[in-house]
């Protein structure tokens, strides 16, 4: 699957990359992520109306969708190499030595003559050797391209593993948590880095229909495939309401809606959702109330994904669901690519998992897949509030489970250990924590951080 026509201007795309990894990564900055995404927006050729470079035919194609798990740092911001920065040497060297030289050069050759030459000349001949190193970066990558950490990121795995399609930023991304700032950069790094690989869908929905026009038309802008919108939140609307909310995004590009009453405490009931499936931009529904209702959906045309891991298997293979958006990918994308995309159903292979999935729920999620990316080394221990680790007991439970089930089918870290402080992950060894290219960590309780403020 390619989706590269978000790709039109490199360079500007290096500098809202450069911007969303600073961002990212902690360092801080001054400017508003809105006028970067609108400069973006500009430098790429698009606008919050043009929408996205996949259709909605393209969504629908899509049975394997894992809402991917943001992993942290020390400092509580997001981590990126353990998430994934698909990003080769040459590349750096471009930005790193070449870029801030080429004003250096200009002002050297128009002031030539001023007495200050000797400076400018000193930095003319930096320029100059930051070009030779360029090219010899450049010659060595071609011939031996690095690519930092693609094996062991977990957007990288999930690839491996033949999941189609991210939901970037959802409940469990944990987009309630981040700043709308982090989040609209999350899904422009992860467009940028994995667009041609994945169909990015951004979480871009909100309880204000105000917020999630903007954050939609942001998202489309850096180039998203996708939305999941869910339907407003806690101040609940009439069904007029609902109408008026979605139909407020939906212009803006493909559309997942996403019904869970479980967290928004009111149902989308079905007369809506076939009302809203007449706009073209419409993809689908998320539906997490039971395979009888995505059965009846799917019997009139309407395209659906299980919200339910445990449902899957039988919401495809017997109800007619285009596959699921799911947790337990995160963890074993492959095993879930088997369920949901073989050439048959698979009911032992569902029971073999029902386990897993079940103690991935047993708190809400996302403390679940939390804690099993660092019990597997794909995740610092470390957890933004509200959000606390299973206790030991459990944690003990999980690992029983994973390796009856084969730790060869699951994501690893591959780093032996976790990373180091706040400034990027590393490949120190936590002193309980063993595991040599696959396995199952014994994680203390004193190794976890809760983080009230990051």
């Amino acid at each position: 699957m390619s989706f590269s026509s978000r790709h039109q201007n490199e360079k500007s795309a290096c500098c809202v990359a450069g911007w969303s990894s600073s961002l990212l990564a902690g360092t801080p900055q001054r400017r508003d992520a809105g006028v970067v995404v609108q400069a973006a927006a500009k430098s790429w050729g698009t606008s919050a109306t043009r929408g996205s470079s996949a259709s909605v035919e393209d969504v629908k194609k899509c049975a394997l969708i894992t809402a991917i798990k943001t992993p942290y740092l020390k400092s509580g911001k997001i981590d990126l190499q353990k998430y994934g920065t698909r990003v080769s040497s040459y590349r750096r060297i471009v930005v790193v030595f070449l870029f801030p030289h080429f004003n250096t050069m200009r002002a050297t050759a128009r002031n030539c003559l001023d007495p200050r030459f000797l400076v400018g000349f000193f930095d003319l001949c930096l320029f100059v050797c930051s070009f030779v190193c360029f090219f010899f970066f450049l010659y060595y990558s071609c011939s031996h391209p690095l690519v930092h950490n693609a094996a062991d990121a977990l957007v990288e795995q999930q690839i491996a593993g033949g999941v189609q399609g991210l939901v970037v930023g959802g409940t469990t991304g944990e987009g309630q948590l981040m700043s709308w700032d982090e989040h609209i950069m999350l899904i422009a790094h992860t467009s940028k880095i994995y667009g041609d690989d994945l169909l990015v869908v951004g979480n871009t929905g909100s309880n204000s229909t105000r917020e999630a026009v903007h954050a939609t038309s942001q998202g489309f802008a850096v180039g998203m495939d996708a939305a999941l919108q869910i339907n407003p939140y806690y101040g609940k609307t009439s069904r007029a309401g609902l109408m008026k909310h979605f139909d407020a995004i939906l212009d803006f590009g493909p559309t997942i809606v996403y019904n869970v009453p479980a967290r928004t405490t009111q149902d989308i009931p079905s007369e809506v959702i076939f009302e809203l499936a007449k706009h073209p931009n419409f993809a689908g529904v998320k539906e997490c109330e039971g395979n009888e209702r995505i059965r009846n959906y799917a019997n009139k045309g309407v395209a659906c994904w299980s919200g339910n891991d445990d449902e899957a298997h039988d919401a495809k293979w017997d109800a007619g669901a285009a596959g699921v958006i799911s947790v337990t990918s995160n963890v074993s994308p492959k095993l879930m690519k088997e369920l949901m995309l073989g050439q048959k159903p698979n009911p032992k292979l569902r029971d073999d998992l029902i386990p897993l999935m079940r103690w991935l729920f047993k708190e809400p999620n996302p403390i679940g897949v939390n804690t099993a990316l660092t019990m597997l080394g794909c995740a610092e221990p470390v957890f933004r509030l509200p959000y606390a680790p299973y206790d030991e007991n459990t944690r003990r439970e999980g690992k029983k489970i994973i390796e009856s089930i084969g730790t060869e089918h699951f994501v690893s870290g591959g780093f032996g250990g976790f990373g180091g402080g706040g400034g990027s992950s590393s490949s120190s060894s936590s002193s309980s924590g063993e595991k040599s290219g696959g396995g199952v960590r014994d994680v203390n309780n004193d190794e976890f951080i809760l983080l009230d403020e990051w």
